[in-house]
């Protein structure tokens, strides 16, 4: 990236806040400027250059169910620029269940000072990036960890930050795709008719719809429970996401007795 590109990056990001239930910039927390990801485009690429393989390697948690990797989410774009350029200490809010962590990537500019110093149970590694500008260098850690930026005393620093998700793959993705339009589903037609029939409900009082799964799923252990819903398949899947779309807050539940006409009506399906 060239001098003039920096200077236009430096030049048109904004201060950046920090999130106490709104918005707020304080410099004498962290003094930095800022872009979102919607108002930059970048050609690089953690995939390409083999990063995000690395991080999957060394950081991927051990996740209930077959979790297939990480997915790295471009995030913002910040420019730390001397004097005193900094972040204090903090540990970042996850954005979903599926965070795991953040990844920053800083790009080739020259500068003195600006380490970034993680913190996790008594442990501090520094990574000091400062120097002739050559490499793309690039650092990332667990979302419970403690970070900071120290001052910059001299040039400044264009950094990347991706937020690093868990990636549901084949057999794990109900309740975390987009892909499937629920409106196109004919049980969507159904279920959303019976909920505009005033006679499907009595009046005022609402009520439970239950859905006896399709197929079977193991329960009876502490690992595949947390696996639940994103494993539904079938039939089971598309009702979950019916409801989902509809906002009945679907629950799924172990049956642990059946009476006999529902076991029969079972056992035809």
């Amino acid at each position: 990236m060239a001098d003039m590109e920096h200077d236009g990056a430096a030049t048109a990001s904004h201060d950046a806040t920090r999130f106490q239930g709104k918005d707020v910039i304080d410099k004498s927390y962290r003094k930095a400027s800022k872009l979102d990801a919607t108002q930059f485009s970048t050609d690089f690429c953690p995939y390409e250059v083999g990063i995000v393989d690395v991080v999957a390697q060394a950081l991927l948690p051990k996740w209930p169910g077959d979790f297939q990797g990480i997915r790295a989410q471009l995030y913002k774009l910040n420019v730390y620029q001397a004097p005193s350029g900094l972040f204090k200490p903090h540990v970042d809010t996850p954005r979903s269940d599926l965070q795991f962590g953040s990844l920053v990537v800083c790009l080739p500019c020259e500068h003195q000072g600006g380490q970034l110093v993680v913190r996790h149970q008594g442990l501090c590694i520094t990574f000091d990036w400062a120097g002739p500008a050559k490499d793309i260098q690039w650092a990332a850690f667990y979302s419970d960890c403690e970070h900071e930026v120290l001052e910059f005393t001299s040039g400044h620093r264009i950094t990347l930050t991706y937020n690093l998700y868990v990636r549901c793959g084949l057999g794990e993705l109900t309740g975390h795709t987009n892909a499937m339009d629920v409106q196109q589903l004919p049980l969507y037609q159904q279920v959303k008719a019976a909920l505009e029939d005033p006679s499907f409900f009595p009046e005022d009082s609402g009520g439970i719809m239950d859905r006896y799964c399709s197929h079977a799923y193991a329960h009876a252990n502490n690992v595949m429970p947390k696996t639940l819903p994103a494993i539904l398949k079938g039939g089971d899947m598309v009702a979950f996401e019916v409801f989902r779309f509809l906002g009945i807050a679907p629950r799924v539940r172990p049956v642990l007795d059946l009476d006999e006409d529902t076991r029969d009506w079972l056992g035809h399906l």
